[in-house]
């Protein structure tokens, strides 16, 4: 079953160095499907979006934290009696970042200072995953365990080397497994 979603949302009062000054706006489409075909379901969706802020209203525009301009997600899962095998790919676009042009040397505290570039005008690289997950059902469907390793590696952000002359990637963890129990009331 095929479905198309679309959203629109402008926002004010958000909050800037304390200050309830900014505004933005986000717009973005979405088209999902799932379906299934005996033991196997499947689901998929690619999303375009555009979110932008200003820190004032006079200020300029520019992107927001967390736009997001495409994204794509696919999942399959197999289930037989009491267990469940599934796979989740999700691509999407990296983060905006504000970059670091440059830096101020002062001597009197033998210390950098960065110097900024256009708020969020970067974007860290394109995300790719792969979470693989197995599940066994307890307790007559009320409880399930599960197990879930996620493959990632992609950069989360930047730090800079002291002097702002070197930019380093913060990555996420290359593999990442999660155990847990989870329920229903």
């Amino acid at each position: 079953r095929i479905s198309v979603s679309g959203y629109y949302i402008d926002r004010s009062r958000i909050v800037v160095d304390g200050h309830a000054t900014g505004v933005g706006s986000a717009a973005g489409i979405e088209l999902r499907d799932s379906f299934r075909h005996g033991p196997w379901s499947f689901y998929v969706a690619a999303a375009i979006g555009h979110a932008t802020r200003a820190d004032r209203i006079t200020a300029p525009d520019h992107l927001a934290d967390l736009d997001v301009p495409v994204r794509y997600d696919a999942l399959a899962a197999w289930t037989h009696g009491s267990w469940r095998l599934g796979a989740r790919v999700p691509l999407r676009s990296g983060l905006p970042y504000t970059p670091v042009t440059g830096s101020i040397y002062d001597a009197d505290t033998d210390t950098y200072s960065a110097l900024y570039g256009k708020p969020n005008s970067a974007r860290a690289p394109f995300r790719r995953e792969l979470d693989l997950r197995v599940d066994h059902v307890l307790l007559g469907r009320r409880l399930h365990a599960y197990l879930d390793i996620a493959f990632d590696g992609g950069v989360l952000g930047y730090t800079y080397t002291d002097d702002f002359g070197q930019q380093l990637a913060v990555r996420a963890p290359p593999v990442l497994p999660w155990v847990g129990i989870a329920g229903t009331l």
